[in-house]
C-alpha cells in the first residue's frame, strides 16, 4: 500500500485518507469505509466539484456537510465535504508537528493516489477555482505541480501513482487506470463486476431484466 511506502522512507510525515468520489456509493458503505480507514488515519469524505459546478473558472462549493448533505447536492457538480477537509489540515498545520515560518505553520499537502481518482478536482476544489487541468482519462497530469492554497498551506498536484505491471488488463480497468477503449476484455470486465456486486445489484442498477 501506498500509505506503508511513505511510512518506511519518511516516516516523520502525517497522512490524511480522503475517500474521494462518495456521490458513486451508498450511504451506509461511506460509513464503513470511514470508520475502517480512521482506525489508521485521519479520513474525510469528499465529493470534488465536477464540470457541471464550474462558473467560468470558479469551483461551486457546496455548503452543506458531507453528513448532512441531501442526495441532489451530492449528484449536483458542486463539491461536497471541503470545509472538513480544510478543518483537518489546518489542525495538522497548527499542531506544532509542522514547520514555522515567521511564527505562522507552513505546510506542503501532497495529494497522492492511483489515476484518474481526482487528484486534480480535489485541488481545484479547495481552491475554488480550476487551477489544475482535469479530465475523464487517466494520464491528464503529466508532472508535478504546486498552487498556493493560502499562507499557510502549498498543495501539490501530482501524476498518479504507477500500477504493479503485473496488474492484469481487469484490475486496472476497475480501478480506473485505464481508458476504456484501452481495454481489450470487457467482457471480463464486465464479470468481474458482477462477481464483486452480485447479478440482483448489477440488474437493479441497470434496470436489466431478470432473464440477464
Amino acid at each position: 500500500y501506498i500509505e506503508q511506502y511513505i511510512n518506511s522512507v519518511r516516516p516523520e510525515l502525517r497522512m490524511v485518507f480522503l475517500l474521494n468520489k462518495i456521490d458513486l456509493i451508498p450511504k451506509d458503505a461511506r460509513a464503513q469505509w470511514l470508520t475502517h480507514l480512521s482506525a489508521e488515519y485521519p479520513t474525510c469524505a469528499f465529493k470534488a466539484a465536477t464540470q457541471a459546478g464550474l462558473r467560468g473558472n470558479k469551483v461551486g462549493r457546496c455548503a452543506a456537510e458531507v453528513d448532512t448533505a441531501t442526495n441532489a447536492q451530492l449528484r449536483g457538480g458542486e463539491c461536497v465535504g471541503a470545509d472538513e477537509l480544510l478543518r483537518v489540515l489546518k489542525s495538522i498545520a497548527h499542531g506544532g508537528s509542522v514547520a514555522t515560518y515567521g511564527g505562522k505553520a507552513r505546510m506542503t499537502v501532497g495529494i497522492v493516489g492511483y489515476p484518474n481518482v481526482g487528484k486534480s478536482s480535489v485541488i481545484n476544489s479547495l481552491l475554488r477555482q480550476k487551477a489544475a487541468p482535469t479530465g475523464d482519462r487517466p494520464g491528464i497530469t503529466k508532472c508535478l505541480q504546486t498552487v498556493q492554497l493560502d499562507k499557510g498551506i502549498t498543495l501539490l498536484d501530482s501524476p498518479g501513482v504507477v500500477i504493479d505491471p503485473s496488474a492484469s488488463t481487469v484490475d486496472l480497468a476497475l480501478r480506473h487506470c485505464v481508458a476504456v477503449d484501452k481495454v481489450d476484455d470487457l467482457e471480463g470486465v464486465a464479470r468481474e463486476i458482477v462477481r464483486r456486486c452480485g447479478a440482483p445489484s448489477v440488474r437493479a442498477a441497470f434496470s436489466l431484466p431478470e432473464q440477464l
